[in-house]
């Protein structure tokens, strides 16, 4: 049987457990990573970067 360990780019709680819910693996851990923009960020070209 294969097993699956994933990284979710994102400290969020609530990312954590969407892809808790949706993949079958066996570790799943948050990693915080900057994305180089505001927390909310403000407009479209804001927002493409920090994607």
């Amino acid at each position: 049987m294969t097993t699956y360990r994933v990284g979710v780019g994102s400290g969020n709680p609530v990312k954590r457990r969407a892809v808790e819910r949706v993949l079958d693996a066996d570790a799943i851990e948050s990693v915080p990573v900057p994305s180089g923009v505001s927390e909310q960020p403000v407009g479209r070209a804001e927002t493409i970067a920090g994607a």
